[in-house]
C-alpha cells in the first residue's frame, strides 16, 4: 500500500494530504500485489487502509458522522467496511512532505521492497520504474491541460473524489 501511495506522490495525486480508497490507489495497489503475492493470498487492499493507522503515521478520516464507527472498528473486514465509513487518510505531515519531495520519496521508494520484500524486490523494482515512466508522463500531461480561465478545477492534478462516489475494489502494506 505504502508503495501505491508513493506511486501518487510520483505522479502529482498526493499533493492534498488526502488518499482515498479509490480506483487510482486500489490501481496501483494491484500492480504491486500481483508481484508479491503467495498462492494462497488474496487481494483485500482494505486490510493494510485501515490497519495502517496502527503505525502512527497512517490517519484515518472518517466521513460525517461516522467518527464513532471508525473509533470502535478493530478492522476493515470488507471494501464497503472502508467506503461506508472512511473518507480519507491523511499521512504525518512530515511523511506526506518526504513524499512529495523526489529525492526522499526515490529512497522510500528504494527501501521499502529491500526491508519488507527482500527475494522479490527485483520484480516490485521493475514495477516501480514502470510506474515511474507513466508517472512523470501523467504529471507532465496534468500540467499542460488547457482549463478554462472562468472556471478552473479545484484539483489541478491531484485525483480527488467526493468520498460516497463509486469507488472499484480491484495486501500487505508496503504493496
Amino acid at each position: 500500500m505504502l508503495l501505491a501511495v508513493l506511486g501518487l506522490a510520483e505522479a502529482g495525486d498526493l499533493v492534498r494530504n488526502e488518499i482515498r480508497f479509490d480506483p487510482t490507489l486500489l490501481e496501483r495497489y494491484m500492480k504491486f500485489f500481483t508481484v508479491v503475492r503467495s498462492e494462497t493470498d488474496h487481494a483485500n487492499p482494505h486490510f493494510p487502509f485501515f490497519h495502517l493507522s496502527s503505525e502512527g503515521f497512517w490517519h484515518l478520516q472518517p466521513l460525517p458522522s461516522r467518527e464513532a464507527v471508525v473509533a470502535s472498528m478493530d478492522s476493515a473486514r470488507s471494501v464497503s467496511a472502508i467506503t461506508d465509513n472512511i473518507a480519507w487518510v491523511s499521512l504525518d505531515p512530515g511523511l506526506h512532505a518526504l513524499a512529495l519531495a523526489e529525492p526522499s520519496r526515490t529512497a522510500l521508494r528504494e527501501e521499502l521492497p529491500v526491508a519488507w520484500f527482500g527475494s522479490q524486490r527485483r520484480p516490485l523494482e521493475q514495477v516501480i520504474e514502470d510506474e515511474r515512466g507513466s508517472d512523470r508522463y501523467e504529471t507532465l500531461s496534468n500540467a499542460t491541460k488547457p482549463y478554462p480561465a472562468t472556471a478552473p478545477p479545484e484539483n489541478i492534478g491531484c485525483r480527488t473524489r467526493h468520498p460516497r462516489s463509486p469507488r472499484a475494489a480491484p495486501n500487505s502494506a508496503a504493496s
